[in-house]
């Protein structure tokens, strides 16, 4: 199926299960397979974690109405070469297994490179977080990056053998603790 016959749209409140489908079916295609569960709507979630001015979602659909792929932008400033510029950043870029090797992924990306362009202007750095092994998402990349100037590297700490002192109690939240609001972060209830 050519990536030109499917509906590419901007995500609306009314895609949480639309959302939580894809991510929840299609986990992260590298070394590390990882599929999220969501307590939340993933909408709201999102919505919440990343400011709504500050972030655009999209969804592709097939023909048959299905969803087949969607992705997020967020957008923020960055220090680049001594400067201050827009940077769009690339994240949640997830193509259902069905539609995969089509060039969706691609379209994905060039639809939020382009919103990205017309939302913060031509100057706009683009970047992406690309977990080691994610063949598929590099593939996407390439088509989109001038390069890739920076490694990340997560390094590896020892965990420690005896117990910090600590007046704090650490204990698994309750789902009635959780709550949501839009502009904060998660929010805590407190007792």
């Amino acid at each position: 199926m050519s990536p030109g016959t499917f509906e590419v749209r901007e995500v609306t409140p009314d895609d949480g299960d639309t959302m939580k489908r894809l991510v929840e079916s299609n986990p992260d295609g590298g070394d590390i397979q990882f599929a999220p569960r969501f307590s939340v709507d993933p909408y709201e979630m999102y919505s919440t974690l990343m400011p709504v001015d500050d972030f655009a979602g999209f969804i592709a659909e097939a023909p048959s109405g299905d969803a087949a792929g969607m992705g997020f932008i967020a957008f923020n400033d960055s220090r680049l070469g001594g400067r201050i510029r827009p940077r769009g950043y690339l994240a949640g870029l997830m193509v259902d297994h069905e539609y995969r090797g089509d060039g969706l992924g691609t379209r994905l990306a060039t639809e939020r490179i382009e919103y990205a362009e017309e939302t913060v202007g031509d100057d706009v750095v683009i970047a992406a977080a690309i977990q080691s092994g994610n063949d598929a998402s590099m593939g996407v990349a390439r088509s989109w990056a001038d390069g890739f100037p920076y490694e990340y590297v997560m390094h590896p700490l020892e965990t420690r053998v005896d117990r910090p002192s600590t007046s704090h109690t650490v204990r698994t939240l309750e789902r009635r603790e959780l709550r949501i609001r839009r502009g904060d972060q998660l929010v805590l209830r407190r007792r």
